[in-house]
Formats: C-alpha cells, sequence, structure tokens
C-alpha cells in the first residue's frame, strides 16, 4: 500500500466517486429553498397582520353597534312617553272644548313630535344636516358631468372642501385628511337612520361606486382646480381604503 509522505498535507477531500471538499458554499437548490421559505414565511406574517387588522375594523363596529342600539333603545322609550304625553295633552284638550281633530291631525303632530324630540339627538340632528349637505354636493357635481342640450360640459371646477367627504365633519372642518378614518365613514354612511331601506353591503356598494378611482379620477378629478387635485386624489384613496376594510369586515 502507499503512503503519503510525512510532509505532504493530505487532500482536502476524501476519495470516492465525487470529490467535495468540506464547508462548501450550499448549493443553488438549497438558496432556493431557502428564499422560498423566507417568502412564505413573510406572506404569512402579512397574512396575519391584514386578519388582525380586520379583527379590530370588525370589533370596532360591533362596538359601534351596540352603542347604536342601546340609543335606540333609549329612543324608542322617549318615544312611547312622548306619545302618552300627547295623547293626554289631546284629551285634556277635547275636555276642555276644544275642536276635536281628526286622526290624520293627531298622527302628523304625534310624527312631528316624535321626530324632533325623541328620534333625534343633537349628534343625529347633525348628522343629518352633514347628511343632507353630502347629498346636495354629490348632486352638483353629478349634474356638472352631466352634458346640456348642446352635447356640451359645464365648464364648474370644485375645491378640496366642496368635495363630498362621508365624515361628519363636512364640509367645515375637512381641513386635512386626518378627519377621514375608518370608524368616521362607518358612523356617517352606516347610521341606522342613513337610508335605513339599505343594507349594510348596499350602503358601502353604493359609496364604493361613487369614490372608485377609475370613475372618479376619470370624470370629477379634472373638475378640481390644480392646488387641490393632489389632496383630493390622497383623500379618494383613503376613503377606498377605508370602505374595503369595512367591506371586508361585513364578510
Amino acid at each position: 500500500m502507499f503512503t503519503c509522505p510525512p510532509s505532504v498535507e493530505p487532500l482536502p477531500y476524501t476519495l470516492g466517486f465525487l470529490a467535495f471538499p468540506p464547508r462548501c458554499v450550499p448549493s443553488t437548490a438549497t438558496e432556493e429553498t431557502r428564499i422560498c421559505s423566507e417568502q412564505v414565511r413573510s406572506h404569512r406574517e402579512q397574512l396575519h397582520h391584514e386578519r388582525e387588522a380586520l379583527e379590530r375594523v370588525a370589533a370596532a363596529q360591533t362596538l359601534a353597534d351596540r352603542a347604536w342600539q342601546k340609543e335606540e333603545d333609549a329612543r324608542r322609550e322617549r318615544r312611547e312617553k312622548l306619545k302618552e304625553q300627547a295623547l293626554k295633552a289631546e284629551i285634556e284638550w277635547e275636555r276642555m272644548g276644544g275642536r276635536v281633530r281628526s286622526t290624520e291631525e293627531i298622527s302628523e303632530e304625534l310624527r312631528r313630535k316624535l321626530d324632533e324630540a325623541a328620534c333625534w339627538t343633537e349628534e343625529e340632528r347633525a348628522l343629518r344636516g352633514a347628511w343632507e349637505a353630502y347629498d346636495k354636493a354629490w348632486e352638483r357635481i353629478t349634474s356638472s358631468i352631466r352634458p346640456v342640450k348642446t352635447f356640451t360640459f359645464r365648464k364648474v371646477t370644485f375645491t378640496f372642501g366642496e368635495v363630498p367627504w362621508p365624515v361628519l365633519s363636512y364640509p367645515a372642518e375637512v381641513a386635512n385628511l386626518e378627519n377621514i378614518t375608518g370608524p368616521a365613514v362607518s358612523k356617517f354612511l352606516l347610521h341606522p337612520h342613513r337610508e335605513p331601506q339599505k343594507s349594510r353591503k348596499e350602503k358601502l356598494r353604493d359609496a364604493v361606486l361613487r369614490y372608485h378611482p377609475d370613475k372618479f379620477e376619470g370624470r370629477i378629478l379634472p373638475r378640481i382646480i390644480d392646488e387641490d387635485r393632489a389632496r383630493v386624489q390622497k383623500g379618494v384613496e383613503i376613503v377606498m381604503k377605508c370602505l374595503n376594510e369595512l367591506m371586508n369586515a361585513a364578510d
């Protein structure tokens, strides 16, 4: 058997069919596997964060629904008390010789009293005013982009404050984009007295159709004055993000 002389260093590998030096660089397949694993882990973490965000939105919406239900119960109790008081007043009026009014007249008076005194709190009156301003602003914008009889368009421009933002502070206090948040949009659009004939999904779908970038940026954004155009575009992106979160929470 042949042996290496003592002065010769041993080979850095063992003899065999293939020779691999020790501590070799990982193969391409191993590196691809590691990168793939990191991507999967990163994707799972992103999904986890998104799921947590949706859960927070859903929890906030649940708390808001419970608060609205509590207000509705209190409103119903006030309504019954006012109804009882109104009927007692009617009986007293007739007992004192007053003119007997028809059922329609009594119902109309009760409806007015209940609407003003029992059904609407101060906050809800503010909401009602904001809803009216919001709807009128949308009507102004949509009417400005309809062609007139001469098949031309009205040359109308709008500022940031004239855009109908779906928040309670519209239009006076929307001086910055921080007022447009998910809870504010939810409170404004999904309140039980806001279009009560529509479901939650229908309200959100209508809002998405209004603020969708393809429609808004193509038809409305060109009518915004130049100095406000970038801020309005950013505001529409924030509104759409809030609406998408609410849509996902509804599912």
